[in-house]
């Protein structure tokens, strides 16, 4: 039986010692630091967007629209933004309940396309596009064979780019055209001439550019026409400050 001198089996321990912590160590930066482990992305608010309604007594007065959301509609202290898509006035805000509840009234004009939207912690919630029609709210219509990813808002670091990529699933060529922009904001560009004919079954891929200068309040919406099934559908992307989702 070998035996091992009291000194040297010291310097064993203390290097079976220094082995474990190193390990340890090394387990717990990979799974702090992304690898095998992704930082989680946070979900876009929830809407209720059938929840949202237009007052009896007062509906469409002159040029402003009341809405209201009842009770659930946003998370409870939720900023409200709407924004009229027809105009290049700054949106309006408000901020939820703790029930979720709100009320907001925009100066607009009749027959306005509206898009409200929810933010929380800097997140905001999938766009909600409608209009006041008859003391009712009518959602934008858009074609379920044609999807945009992201759908129809992004945030975007400055010197970065947002894509929006259109998919044809419908039976016939969809085609993009006549982009430009709500507001006309410098710090966002694009192709004034881009289009596209996507087949069916295909995909086109629009791209909006942010300036490195671009506000931190920037907010801005950029249209493009599709015409699809015989009719032309006016697309709003909208591209915010902040980083990509």
């Amino acid at each position: 039986m070998n035996r091992i001198a009291p000194s040297r089996r010291k310097r064993r321990l203390a290097e079976v010692a220094q082995v474990a912590s190193a390990g340890l160590l090394l387990s717990s930066l990979l799974s702090g630091c992304g690898v095998g482990a992704a930082t989680p992305v946070p979900e876009p608010p929830a809407l209720q967007t059938d929840k949202i309604t237009i007052p009896a007594m007062i509906a469409v007065l002159g040029n402003s629209l009341t809405l209201q959301g009842a009770a659930g509609t946003a998370p409870a202290r939720a900023t409200i933004l709407v924004t009229d898509l027809d105009a290049t006035t700054a949106s309006v805000a408000t901020t939820a309940a703790d029930d979720g509840s709100f009320a907001i009234t925009v100066p607009t004009n009749a027959g306005d396309e509206q898009r409200l939207v929810a933010l929380v912690e800097g997140v905001r919630s999938l766009p909600f596009d409608f209009k006041a029609l008859n003391n009712a709210i009518v959602a934008s219509p858009r074609p379920a064979c044609l999807s945009v990813t992201p759908e129809l808002l992004v945030s975007v670091r400055a010197g970065s780019k947002a894509n929006f990529k259109f998919e044809n699933a419908c039976a016939g060529v969809v085609t993009l055209q006549a982009p430009r922009s709500r507001t006309g904001d410098a710090a966002v560009g694009f192709d004034a001439q881009f289009t596209a004919s996507i087949v069916s079954g295909a995909s086109a891929t629009f791209s909006v550019n942010v300036a490195s200068g671009a506000a931190p309040t920037l907010d801005e919406v950029v249209f493009v026409d599709v015409a699809v099934d015989g009719q032309t559908i006016r697309y709003p992307l909208g591209v915010y400050a902040g980083s990509e989702r």
